[in-house]
């Protein structure tokens, strides 16, 4: 499990790198009346945090979710857990009193994987994902296919295709 600490120092150098101010993360009295009571990290600070411990320099996000479920304070030990599923990442956050205050989910490639690419298959009744490193075994699987309209949603490099076999 690793944990870090959400400092004043961290929250004051992103509001000055980010150009964030919202009163909400740097003024107490502000805070105060606010619906959290007390100021609270910028959510971007605490996502790039977490994703900064897992993230090697040839892996690449192609899909990110977060939910910040509770607050975030300033002084905040979070613990993170997180749990793979070949290059699926789930990571769970809570804080000290061991309440869930943010879910991460993330699916990676890594950066030499130049023919990997994301299919959505639609059909009314039974829309689904195919995920394949290779887009040769997916135009070769395609063809068995029939009354799907398929679309090649993007490889690393954000390259989108259209492929319709009716």
């Amino acid at each position: 499990m690793n944990k870090i600490k959400i400092t004043n120092k961290l929250v004051e150098k992103f509001a000055d790198q980010s150009g964030d101010f919202n009163p909400i993360h740097l003024n107490e009295n502000y805070s105060v009346t606010s619906l959290y009571g007390k100021r609270i990290a910028h959510g971007a600070l605490v996502l790039n945090l977490i994703l900064r411990k897992f993230l090697e320099k040839n892996k690449i996000v192609i899909n990110l979710k977060c939910f910040f479920i509770n607050p975030i304070y300033i002084n905040d030990h979070l613990f993170i857990i997180k749990k793979t599923n070949g290059r699926n990442i789930e990571i769970a956050v809570k804080n000290k009193n061991s309440n869930l205050v943010l879910k991460i989910f993330y699916k990676y490639i890594i950066k030499k994987d130049d023919n990997f690419c994301e299919i959505e298959t639609s059909n009314l009744k039974f829309p689904s994902k195919v995920y394949s490193r290779n887009i040769f075994d997916i135009k070769k699987n395609l063809k068995k296919k029939k009354n799907f309209f398929y679309i090649l949603k993007k490889n690393y490099l954000n390259q989108e295709k259209i492929l319709n076999y009716v």
